[in-house]
């Protein structure tokens, strides 16, 4: 098993004398120290703009954050000119169908499973059509191939449900995509901590996730796109580095993939998400997968073994990305998540979770979700079960 709790400061906080039991980690991660360090190295020692001046301080930050972008593109089997720096996934969505959709309405195959960021975007700029999918979460995938027979321009799926945890064979989805000759793009934000990615062994055109998913600062995320469809994108955002020439009538676009990235971006938040993807190197990726799929089986084996409580995706024992969905009947989802914070420092997500259209076609109601990550324990886990049984004692 993982030990890695001291390299979490946080751990180290008390609240009525007992450490916190995070488990919202689907909602985001908390920061090692590794990642602390660097951000406050990066400021300490002082910080200069990127990619502009001369001097040797703004080199230097200039070659960090440069040296960030190419850790992470070797982190998902990418070249660094495939790596664009965006706020989070939802901002990588958003420039996809922005770009893409200059050229006039999208056709866009997605599932109703997708978190409300990866629905949003395509609905808006286009049409949508939705393939089904089984209670357990998983894709009807024979009625994606017929849906293909539409051609549409693109298929949205989320690698793994930030709702029922389900995921999915991308592997298999993009080879049934690219036999006719459509594009697919990955929401990787609820794998990426979790699995390795390897975008050329998947196969897909598109792979966006949010660094603070990942244990790294917030309001930085990653679009990966194919170099070759990088290249025929339209900026969508206009200003200072995205050029390489500006006349009064005219300019000229930068290389790739800096004319994507206009003014000053996140430095610190891309500095840091490269010290987080270092620190998840430096683990093996069966030790975190083992361990984290040891929590999320025994809370799964136990909420279930409570009558009066729901589960939602797959059953105990089935393949799941680490988290679990429930609820308890006759309780308000709200008042579940805050008797847990309350009783025991246990921080849940309640409500539809960014995932709405999901709960409604499983005809429920908003829900708690319990997700776990590198630094989360099993007597974490029993302080929620404990919590869960005492309110189940007064229904």
């Amino acid at each position: 098993m993982l030990n890695v709790r001291n390299e979490f400061p946080f751990l180290e906080r008390l609240v009525n004398g007992t450490t916190l039991a995070y488990l919202d980690n689907a909602a985001t991660t908390q920061k090692p120290r590794q990642v602390i360090d660097r951000i406050s190295s990066l400021y300490s020692s002082g910080v200069a703009n990127v990619h502009r001046a001369v001097s040797f301080l703004a080199d230097e930050t200039t070659e960090a954050f440069e040296r960030a972008r190419e850790s992470i593109a070797r982190f998902i089997g990418a070249q660094p000119r495939e790596i664009v720096f965006v706020l989070n996934a939802t901002q990588a969505i958003n420039l996809v169908c922005d770009s893409l959709s200059r050229s006039g309405p999208l056709k866009v195959i997605a599932t109703t499973q997708e978190h409300h960021s990866n629905l949003l975007p395509w609905s808006e700029g286009g049409k949508v059509k939705w393939v089904p999918w089984s209670e357990d979460g998983a894709l009807d995938l024979d009625a994606l191939e017929r849906e293909l027979a539409w051609k549409p321009d693109l298929v949205a799926v989320t690698s793994a449900s930030n709702f029922l945890g389900a995921i999915q064979p991308l592997t298999d989805i993009v080879q049934r995509c690219h036999r006719v000759g459509v594009r697919v793009l990955v929401d990787a934000s609820q794998s990426i901590a979790h699995q390795s990615h390897d975008v050329r062994k998947i196969g897909c055109d598109y792979l966006v996730f949010s660094g603070h998913k990942i244990y790294g600062p917030s309001g930085i995320g990653v679009l990966y796109a194919r170099e070759e469809f990088l290249e025929k994108m339209p900026p969508v955002w206009l200003g200072g580095n995205m050029v390489k020439e500006v006349h009064a009538e005219n300019w000229a676009p930068n290389d790739l993939p800096y004319r994507f990235e206009a003014g000053t971006p996140n430095i610190e938040g891309v500095i840091g998400l490269g010290a987080a993807i270092e620190f998840l190197k430096s683990l093996e990726w069966d030790r975190v997968a083992a361990h984290e799929y040891a929590l999320v089986q025994y809370a799964k084996r136990e909420l279930a073994a409570f009558r009066p409580v729901r589960l939602f995706g797959p059953p105990p024992g089935s393949p799941c990305s680490p988290l679990v969905s429930f609820q308890l009947k006759g309780l308000e989802s709200g008042a579940v998540a805050k008797a847990l914070s309350n009783r025991r420092n246990v921080i849940v997500r309640s409500g539809f979770l960014c995932a709405q259209p999901a709960h409604d076609r499983l005809s429920a109601g908003p829900s708690v979700r319990a997700s776990f990550a590198v630094y989360n324990c099993r007597e974490e886990v029993d302080r929620l079960l404990e919590v869960v049984c005492s309110l189940l004692r007064i229904l």
